[in-house]
């Protein structure tokens, strides 16, 4: 069976259910019978195919979507703290956070619906693809929102 996003969906370890405000993780206990595949990704969702598999929790994992679209203020906010946690006691950031592999790879993680642990076990070039296209993801937003100023001026 094919499934949308990928051949491989069911290898991802985990999804993301929301109850109310609180969003927990999930085991993904894969896709529905009625879930038609689709040929293209809804916009703001990214596919994710790993050069390098890794095991996570006892799963193999080889591709990752992310829902970047779904990401809330509150998401973005919780990945910034958590990224400060991972700080070390001396170090501090001196460029903006939205170039900062901490906080992007939270912020990654919150549009997976996964464990940032994860997104730290990738392998360096996944682990560099992914930190890049959350760059862009958060870097185009304030490009755009520039833009907008400028013309109004």
């Amino acid at each position: 069976m094919e499934y949308p996003y990928g051949e491989n969906r069911e290898a991802e370890a985990v999804g993301r259910e929301v109850a109310g405000n609180n969003t927990q993780v999930v085991p993904f206990d894969g896709w529905p019978e009625d879930v038609e595949p689709v040929d293209e990704l809804p916009e703001g969702v990214e596919l994710v195919v790993l050069r390098k598999p890794v095991k996570f929790d006892g799963e193999e994992i080889t591709e990752l979507v992310f829902d970047f679209d779904s990401l809330t203020a509150r998401d973005l906010l919780r990945s910034e703290r958590e990224a400060k946690l991972r700080l070390k006691k001396k170090e501090r950031l001196d460029i903006p956070k939205e170039m900062d592999s901490k906080y992007t790879i939270c912020v990654a993680a919150k549009a997976a619906g996964v464990k940032a642990e994860l997104l730290f076990a990738l392998g360096a070039q996944d682990f560099t693809n992914v930190h890049m296209q959350t760059m862009n993801f958060l870097l185009d937003g304030a490009s755009e929102e520039t833009e907008e100023n400028s013309e109004q001026d």
